[in-house]
């Protein structure tokens, strides 16, 4: 498998062996591979197993440029422009060779197996395709990154509001989630025999590949529709709904939707000022906070809360650069 991953050849024997993430895995604690390459393995494992009746690996950059193919792939309505994928090149150039590859499949047959699948195929398929055009267009085809590609994407898509993908195996907790989004990154699901990952979500199945390029969604709609200042501050905007739990509770003492609603909002980076961004001069923090939580917003509940809180701790948002008196002057 070293010898594999150090010629790029995805399509070796070894990676169909029935202990291959196993051995990934002991490759990686022994340091003879990167926690990308793991990571791309458990990514190219997954969708073999899924789609295992179309299955393409790509090599998208040669040399210090994109490969046609590789040009063609990001070639996409939502993609790179010219400039920007010269610097993908560079820097896909200079990554392992084993991640310099995307797999391509279709996810026909999987989707006739298990009908289940449908509703994400139809989601995430249609997003990806906007960033990875599929090349020699097959049926319902799929373009699964290598975990460096993936990350080199939103760098160069986005600069410096993108998001970094942190991965970790299993179900991250709600706050841990938050806190990483406040700190520009966001959990991405590590798929390995074993040990239960993210099957369903945001209302849908996901299936086993879905699992982890939902996350790349959530990272890709948190750097085009949450500007960073106002990123740093949901770990603040959560702590201060804690803080003020009993602000949420019903008369029968339940929890008001609004609890619910705004949390997966945080964690999912999905936010109505997201509006903001695609009109006018560049938004601040308080003018999306305004927008999501102010009081002609969905959620007015959370602005008087986080209102009180800045008045009870006003050295911890003073600390995020929070400007008090105009927060104040416009929330109140």
């Amino acid at each position: 498998m070293l010898q594999a991953l150090a010629m790029g050849r995805w399509e070796a024997p070894i990676f169909t062996h029935p202990l291959a993430p196993g051995i990934a895995y002991g490759l990686f604690r022994a340091g003879k591979i990167s926690e990308s390459q793991f990571v791309t393995h458990q990514f190219f494992w997954a969708a073999r197993n899924e789609y295992a009746e179309s299955l393409r690996f790509v090599r998208l950059v040669e040399g210090d440029t994109l490969t046609s193919q590789g040009n063609e792939m990001l070639t996409a309505s939502r993609g790179l422009n010219d400039a920007a994928k010269e610097r993908f090149a560079t820097q896909a150039t200079a990554l392992p060779l084993s991640e310099q590859y995307v797999l391509q499949v279709s996810t026909e047959a999987a989707i006739r197996r298990d009908p289940r699948l449908g509703i994400a195929d139809a989601t995430f398929r249609t997003f990806l395709g906007m960033h990875l055009r599929p090349i020699a267009q097959q049926s319902w085809a799929l373009v699964v990154p290598s975990f460096s590609l993936m990350q080199v994407y939103l760098e160069r898509r986005y600069e410096e509001r993108a998001m970094q993908g942190i991965p970790e195996f299993g179900v991250a907790p709600h706050d841990s989630i938050i806190n990483q989004v406040g700190q520009h990154t966001r959990v991405i699901t590590v798929p390995f025999p074993g040990i239960d990952g993210v099957v369903e979500g945001d209302g849908m199945y996901f299936g086993t590949t879905y699992g982890f390029l939902h996350d790349f969604y959530h990272l890709d709609r948190g750097a085009s529709s949450v500007i960073p200042e106002y990123r740093v501050l949901f770990p603040l905007i959560f702590a201060a709904m804690l803080r003020h739990k009993r602000a949420f509770r019903t008369e029968d003492g339940e929890y008001h939707w609004t609890w619910q609603a705004t949390i997966e909002n945080l964690i999912n980076l999905e936010t109505q000022s997201c509006q903001l961004l695609q009109y006018g001069p560049p938004p601040s923090a308080l003018d999306c906070f305004e927008v999501d939580y102010g009081h002609k917003s969905d959620h007015p509940l959370v602005g008087r809360v986080v209102s009180e809180d800045m008045r009870e701790r006003p050295e911890i948002w003073e600390a995020a650069d929070v400007n008090l008196e105009s927060w104040q002057r416009r929330l109140n």
